[in-house]
């Protein structure tokens, strides 16, 4: 008399179990997996931006204090406009107002012109790596070099830290460390998203009839950093939604929207122009500092 085997399927009335998972089952996983991405990856890009803030940051207290110790070495004089490269003409720091812009074959606008420029500006020989002038955040380097946009530097100087001389004549900058007043509180670096190959040129505001000019660049969570004449640094939150529209579209798109139209269609109540016209220096600070902004 034969008998059935241990676990064949004639060992058992029950149906035989089944292995895996039905379409509908792996449906629901793949949508809770797809909840779940959605709640984190926002936290984890905030996450990323914060810690590329603490890169810039350390970036800024470099660059001020080597700002701060050209001085000492030239009489108290910040770098002007204007520099002698390898002891020749002098020529204008173009490079966000203190490098000597691109330099190489042709000055394109490539990673090596660029760093090149960046190794013979006046305060390089105290901040000796070109990777101190970029963010860690600023995503124009990702680009494809040549394309609008793209650019390896971050920051710009603040033209009332002894920029270009003539640029208001109502504003004239500061030329010594030592004539700067509240130095807590005036910015002589920040960021700065030209579409330009570079940041060309200084950063500006107008002081005689106030109202924005130059552009910002946020890579931060909507803030950007800043580097003081105490030689601190520190970010701003932006609070305005002009501000952050003008500035992400720098960033973003490439595109320069010098002059845009302040919060409330007046500078005056702008706060986020209150907080850059407040620590924007020149010469006869704080003249022409409107009376709600002191």
């Amino acid at each position: 008399m034969s008998h059935p085997r241990i676990g064949s399927p004639w060992s058992s009335p029950r149906a035989v179990s089944r292995d895996g998972f039905t379409l509908i089952e792996l449906l629901v996983v793949i949508a809770i997996i797809a909840i779940l991405a959605g709640m984190l990856l926002p936290a984890l890009s905030k996450s990323k931006e914060t810690a590329t803030g603490a890169a810039c940051l350390s970036n800024q207290r470099q660059l001020q204090l080597a700002w701060n110790l050209y001085a000492g070495d030239n009489y108290d004089t910040m770098p002007g406009y204007t520099f002698k490269v390898d002891n020749g003409p002098a020529v204008d720091l173009d490079g966000g107002g203190f490098w000597p812009g691109v330099l190489g074959a042709g000055k394109a606008a490539n990673l090596t012109n660029v760093q090149a420029g960046i190794r013979k500006g006046p305060i390089f020989p105290y901040a000796s790596s070109v990777q101190m002038h970029h963010c860690p955040g600023d995503p124009r380097l990702r680009r494809k070099i040549g394309q609008k946009g793209w650019a390896f530097d971050s920051y710009s100087r603040a033209n009332g830290m002894n920029g270009i001389p003539n640029w208001e004549a109502a504003a004239p900058p500061v030329a010594k460390i030592s004539a700067i007043q509240l130095p807590s509180q005036m910015y002589t670096f920040l960021e700065e998203a030209d579409p330009r190959g570079h940041n060309w040129g200084t950063w500006v505001l107008s002081v005689s009839s106030p109202s924005w000019i130059d552009p910002m660049a946020i890579y931060h969570n909507n803030a950007s950093s800043f580097s003081f004449a105490d030689g601190h640094s520190e970010m701003h939150k932006w609070l305005e939604k002009t501000s952050l529209d003008a500035f992400k579209k720098a960033v973003q798109l490439g595109v320069d929207p010098f002059g845009w139209t302040p919060a409330g269609g007046s500078a005056l109540k702008d706060r986020d122009f209150k907080y850059m016209m407040r620590g924007y220096t020149w010469r006869d600070y704080p003249k022409y500092l409107p009376a709600s902004f002191q």
